[in-house]
Formats: C-alpha cells, sequence, structure tokens
C-alpha cells in the first residue's frame, strides 16, 4: 500500500505500517517547519526541536519571555489542530488495520 493524500482525513479503512510511518515522519518535518516559521515571524527568535520538550525557560538556555510566548501560542496552536486531526485519523486506522480492539473496551466504567 502506497502512501495517499487522503490518508491523512479518512478514519475509515485501515493503513499499513509503511504508510503510517511514512506520514507520521513528514507530518512531524512539516509541523516542525511550520512551527519554525511561525515562531520567527512571531517572536524573532528561533524555534529548535528540543523547544518541544523544554518549553519555557530551561535553567536559563532558552528564554522566552511572557510576551513571545502570548505572541506565538494561539497561531501555533490553530496551525496544529490539522496536524492533531490527521494523527488521530492515522492511528485510529493502523490500530483497526493490527486488529486491537476498541478503545471504549477499556474505558473505565461509571460506578453506580
Amino acid at each position: 500500500m502506497r502512501p495517499r493524500l487522503s490518508d491523512l482525513w479518512s478514519v475509515r479503512g485501515t493503513i499499513d505500517r509503511g504508510p503510517y510511518l511514512f506520514w507520521g515522519v513528514a507530518l512531524a518535518l512539516v509541523k516542525f517547519n511550520v512551527d519554525r516559521v511561525v515562531a520567527r515571524a512571531t517572536t524573532g527568535r528561533a524555534f529548535w526541536p528540543i523547544h518541544y520538550w523544554f518549553p519555557g525557560d530551561f535553567f536559563g538556555l532558552l528564554p522566552v519571555e511572557g510576551d513571545d510566548r502570548a505572541r506565538a501560542l494561539l497561531p501555533m496552536a490553530l496551525i496544529a489542530l490539522p496536524f492533531v486531526a490527521s494523527g488521530i485519523a492515522l492511528t485510529l486506522r493502523r490500530t483497526r488495520s493490527v486488529r486491537l480492539p476498541p478503545a471504549s473496551r477499556y474505558a473505565p466504567r461509571p460506578r453506580a
């Protein structure tokens, strides 16, 4: 099975591990570069992959002030939404392809 653009928004069917891996890596690279451009445009500062793991001030090495953080937060959050939706769609299809049971089976039951 080859990666198709329709893989990114369809929750029906299944997806093999190759296209799943391809889209995961491709989306991560695109998302990082979009974040890098948006962060530079909104704050004037460079954005590095380590910012995903250590947002904010990491022992003074990555200083981010309140105004810069607030100015970049909304655009980056809005840009993240399509990537989150694609990730959910891909993961639902992949779990279906490996025949995992629905998540609702493991959801906590309300107590009576």
